[in-house]
């Protein structure tokens, strides 16, 4: 099977500027806890109103070119699943172009039909919400956890389990969610299929009186389908409240070891707002990757079943598309 780097590889320029821009863009996010600390340490406590303006000047100064890079980055991965998008819709379409009648009826209209459409998209979709949110979450967890570190290692070793917790939940969900993803598609295939062939042949159904026949299948399939969809957020359903909770109690432990240390002198108070905003900025990040981590097995499965039809052996005897 081709694989996706294939792909990837002609837009290997605008994949540099979309990691020079994450990168630019995860400094520049937790750097500004860093100045806070500072602000409250150095400036808050003794009462330096001339060093509060000028760390606020700088903090404002970072905080809009992060804000500018965030925004250049989701434009230069837009245009990256855009043009790959582009790509595999037009490679589908020689493909088809030089399909038998035998195979448009081994694969199917229905199936076709959803791999050329809204597989593509799916799999356009990963990419871009990829390279949004997947991509910034090792750079984030590497810095804010070397930051975290430097400040306090009891700290740092409580971001470090929240996130193990955190992938070991993700682990779970995915396992049981590939299954169902693919006996989905293959539902939706086939809803396409009977839906297509009851608009088609209306006039025969009802020439030999088979609607109840059809109507009575159509809920069968239906049926299916929604439990399937059920099964699916229910799966789902079990990750979010699960990784909040453990986000929520991150706060907790480091307010009641941060306070403990405080109180004996080893760190600052501005130490752990510091501490708690990098640990609010590397779980948000892991969460934010969470959703799109969701949707890679489905866009597994919408990769496969496009490269089916890309790979498939033409059974006619022309194989040249007919002009």
């Amino acid at each position: 099977m081709k694989l996706i780097s294939s792909y990837i590889k002609p837009l290997w320029f605008s994949i540099i500027i979309v990691s020079l821009l994450s990168l630019l863009n995860v400094a520049g996010t937790l750097y500004i806890p860093t100045l806070t600390a500072t602000i409250i340490n150095d400036g808050v406590l003794h009462g330096d109103l001339e060093m509060i303006t000028n760390s606020s000047a700088t903090m404002l100064i970072v905080a809009l070119l992060t804000v500018s890079s965030a925004i250049l980055g989701v434009a230069m991965s837009a245009h990256i699943s855009a043009s790959i998008g582009k790509v595999l819709r037009d490679n589908l379409v020689k493909a088809i172009q030089a399909f038998s009648l035998r195979d448009f009826t081994h694969f199917g209209t229905g199936t076709i039909l959803m791999r050329t459409s809204r597989d593509v998209e799916k799999i356009q979709s990963v990419l871009g919400e990829g390279l949004n949110m997947i991509l910034p979450m090792p750079l984030m967890i590497c810095i804010g956890l070397g930051l975290t570190f430097y400040k306090s290692w009891q700290l740092g070793l409580v971001i470090l389990a929240v996130m193990a917790f955190m992938i070991l939940t993700i682990i779970f969900i995915e396992s049981r969610a590939l299954p169902i993803i693919k006996a989905l598609q293959l539902k939706l295939d086939t809803i396409t299929d009977m839906v297509r062939d009851h608009i088609v042949g209306m006039s025969v159904i009802r020439a030999f009186n088979r609607r109840r026949y059809e109507n009575t299948k159509e809920i069968e399939i239906f049926t299916e389908t929604a439990q399937l969809n059920k099964r699916l957020r229910q799966t789902f359903a079990i990750g979010l409240p699960t990784i909040l909770i453990l986000f929520n109690m991150s706060t907790v432990a480091i307010l009641w070891l941060g306070g403990y240390n405080v109180s004996i002198g080893s760190l600052q108070i501005g130490d752990i707002m510091a501490v708690i905003e990098y640990a609010n900025l590397i779980l948000l990040s892991m969460l934010m990757a969470i959703f799109v981590i969701i949707d890679i097995p489905e866009a597994i499965v919408c990769y496969t079943r496009i490269q089916e039809l890309l790979e498939h052996e033409n059974s006619d005897t022309f194989p040249e598309p007919y002009i």
